[in-house]
């Protein structure tokens, strides 16, 4: 089901038996997908020996800090159900984007192993290459996306950590504006439900940071959290004294001062999230359909070359055959 999913499913199963006046010891003892069977059994005898629900959480690798500080909100202000509910909300979200994302990369995938057989067929026809050394090229070139899929597997931690790696990402015309989007789509969905909990700005900035994947967006956002701290000023003040090129291009500002006037904050960042999450299923519609192309007319470009060669060998040979 994947992890996001099993995430949410455990929010909204304790949400709905909170709702329905079930005690929180028992609502864990209901039935979890993965790994959240084996954190709530162990949350379980937690909580009947006098911890509270988020000590117990904290103590379980499954949970995050951005979880972890959520459900100690919902305790201290009787809204647990709420926080539940808006948390399982949240990683369905994230979900259903990680789904977009996966099938946005399924179609230029095959058209980049259909291109490797191709490329093997026509250098095989022309002569280019044996077959024996076309079968090795093909292994390699179906290989190639799979085995680097891995390494930044490994990586990505180290990747996520680095400012200097996140930048260089960043700089990437489509790649580093489809990170943008994202990022800012997780970053306000997570602040709308941190103010809809209860939560102060500053400290739900702070918390919404944690949600981020790129470690130069959250320290982004941190930075912003510490001169609404300092400064006494608004979300909107902060936020325009911070905004990154991409950020001017964005009606984030129009809408947090919209939010702020009206009193309607949180409204405003589902707005936000909503609106980079749109453009960010746009620009993966766009990439699935950039990367094919590029690809079909390499091969076009290729295949002219290959065959002009093959025949411009021929030519030369009949041309000394005549000298």
């Amino acid at each position: 089901m994947g992890l996001l999913r099993d995430r949410s499913q455990f929010y909204y199963t304790m949400a709905t038996m909170l709702d329905a006046g079930v005690a929180l010891v028992s609502a864990l003892r209901q039935s979890f997908p993965g790994k959240f069977q084996t954190a709530a059994n162990k949350m379980y005898t937690l909580l009947d020996t006098g911890s509270t629900f988020n000590d117990a959480m904290r103590q379980q690798p499954v949970f995050c800090q951005f979880e972890c500080s959520m459900v100690m909100v919902g305790e201290r202000s009787g809204r647990l159900p709420e926080i539940f509910r808006l948390l399982a909300e949240w990683y369905e979200q994230r979900h259903r984007m990680r789904q977009k994302i996966i099938l946005g990369i399924t179609y230029p995938l095959l058209v980049y192993h259909f291109a490797g057989l191709m490329l093997g067929v026509i250098n095989v026809a022309t002569k280019a290459s044996t077959l024996t050394n076309a079968i090795v090229v093909l292994a390699i070139w179906t290989l190639a996306p799979w085995i680097a899929y891995y390494i930044y597997a490994m990586l990505a931690p180290t990747i996520r950590k680095s400012n200097f790696l996140g930048s260089i990402v960043n700089a990437i015309p489509l790649f580093g504006a489809l990170q943008h989007k994202l990022e800012t789509a997780y970053f306000y969905k997570a602040l709308g439900i941190c103010l809809n909990a209860g939560i102060g700005v500053a400290p739900s900035i702070k918390l919404a940071a944690n949600s981020c994947i790129n470690e130069g967006y959250k320290k982004h956002y941190l930075d912003m959290a510490n001169k609404i701290t300092e400064e006494k000023c608004a979300i909107s003040s902060a936020f325009f004294s911070m905004m990154t090129s991409r950020e001017k291009k964005s009606p984030i500002l129009q809408l947090l001062q919209t939010g702020e006037l009206t009193g309607s904050l949180p409204e405003s960042c589902a707005k936000i999230a909503n609106i980079s999450n749109e453009e960010a299923t746009r620009l993966m519609g766009l990439t699935a359909k950039v990367i094919p192309a590029c690809a079909y007319a390499a091969i076009a470009i290729y295949l002219a070359f290959r065959i002009i060669s093959f025949y411009a060998g021929y030519l030369q040979q009949i041309n000394s055959l005549l000298e």
